[in-house]
């Protein structure tokens, strides 16, 4: 566990702000500091850099001097922007954005079912081709069936990739989706 030195001003605040008893606000800012995730720099008014960590679950921002590891202060962060569900433009774009994410879960689960299918298909004759080359004595005709096999296994390296890049579109759409979705309320 990492200990940080906590200023007195820090140790005011997180009672102020965090409603923490005075005697404990020193190590809850130490635990929150364990699993706090860095967010970037900024110059403090004292001429210092400080660093910005923010601890997601408890929504508390601390400000820890860069070079000495020490905290300055300790606030809540600011609370996302949160849109009324009772307007009709936001119901409705809400729902225009959950029809798209089920259009694309189905188009994803269609096109990979497909794309699974026909590698599974393949690696079935992958491996009965693999067998008739084990039987085959002629060495022309183990050649032959050794080209087969390898544009058999790279077309299914072709499937796999294109496996891969819907993934990361769905992912990435639903991501996008995920980013506007809970600002509404569901």
């Amino acid at each position: 566990m990492k200990m940080y030195d906590v200023m007195h001003h820090a140790v005011k605040r997180t009672v102020e702000r965090l409603g923490i008893s005075a005697e404990h606000a020193k190590n809850h800012v130490v635990n929150l500091m364990q699993t706090a995730f860095y967010n970037g720099s900024t110059p403090h008014p004292s001429g210092k850099m400080a660093r910005i960590y923010d601890h997601h679950k408890s929504r508390t921002r601390i400000v820890v001097d860069e070079t000495e590891q020490t905290v300055i202060t300790v606030y809540k962060m600011p609370k996302p922007l949160v849109i009324s569900g009772d307007s009709e433009i936001v119901a409705l774009v809400r729902k225009t954005v959950q029809r798209e994410l089920a259009k694309a879960r189905r188009h994803f689960t269609q096109e990979t079912r497909k794309l699974k299918i026909e590698q599974a298909e393949l690696g079935v004759e992958i491996a009965k081709a693999t067998v008739n080359k084990a039987r085959c004595k002629a060495p022309h005709t183990q050649a032959l069936i050794q080209e087969r096999i390898d544009a058999m296994q790279t077309y299914s390296n072709v499937i796999g990739a294109r496996l891969h890049e819907l993934q990361a579109e769905y992912s990435r759409k639903k991501s996008e989706a995920s980013e506007l979705l809970p600002v509404m309320t569901l």
